[in-house]
């Protein structure tokens, strides 16, 4: 099906089949996703079904978004204020800042888990693009420390990672494993410092590792 989505409406269009309407009020940046249309109307994200019904909100955001985005269940907005303009997406209920801009965010779009963006700055252009979450493997105890790792930003500004990333704990589903000698084994990587000499950093590694 190919929905059709205006400030008043929605219309799905669907091979050998007549046209469906749906009259909704959908304010001006509605977008469509799994849970159903999203849509800013009165100081909130909402989200109705497909075929129209009861809105849940989803969060409150006093100011309207210029463009909102969806893909799959991930979601996120452009937002200008008077310092400029952000990239903002949900964790949760609660809005979060991706990305702070102090020009214009002239566009933007979703695609898997990331955010991609135009910046117009001083009539200078560039593409952006921003991770919407990060996931963490097989380390749930470590997430309270994790969320508090300092991260630097442009010009300076650091951020908790925490205020910029959503972090949960994940199986590792990679599917990789290691056996020597038809055994089970371990795999470990080292990486010298770029000033530390190959050779030795080799014998020592050897040295630490039993026969």
């Amino acid at each position: 099906s190919l929905y059709v989505l205006t400030s008043h409406a929605a219309h799905r269009l669907r091979e050998g089949e007549p046209a469906s309407r749906w009259a909704l009020e959908l304010g001006d940046t509605p977008a469509l996703s799994t849970r159903g249309i999203v849509y800013w109307l009165d100081g909130a994200l909402r989200v109705v079904p497909k075929r129209g019904g009861p809105a849940d909100v989803l969060a409150s955001v006093p100011r309207p978004p210029r463009r909102l985005c969806a893909a799959g269940e991930n979601l996120a907005w452009i937002e200008p204020d008077e310092t400029g303009t952000h990239l903002r997406t949900l964790q949760g209920s609660e809005p979060r800042s991706l990305y702070h801009s102090p020009g214009e965010l002239e566009a933007l779009a979703l695609m898997d888990d990331r955010a991609y963006f135009v910046e117009r700055h001083h009539e200078r252009w560039r593409l952006g693009t921003m991770a919407l979450s990060v996931s963490v493997n097989d380390q749930p105890q470590a997430i309270a420390d994790l969320s508090r790792l300092p991260v630097t930003a442009s010009a300076g500004r650091t951020f908790l990672l925490g205020n910029v990333a959503s972090i949960r704990p994940e199986e590792d589903a990679g599917g990789n494993f290691y056996r020597l000698n038809g055994q089970t084994a371990v795999s470990i990587s080292l990486y010298r410092q770029p000033t530390a000499d190959a050779i030795k950093t080799a014998a020592r590694a050897r040295a630490e590792i039993p026969a």
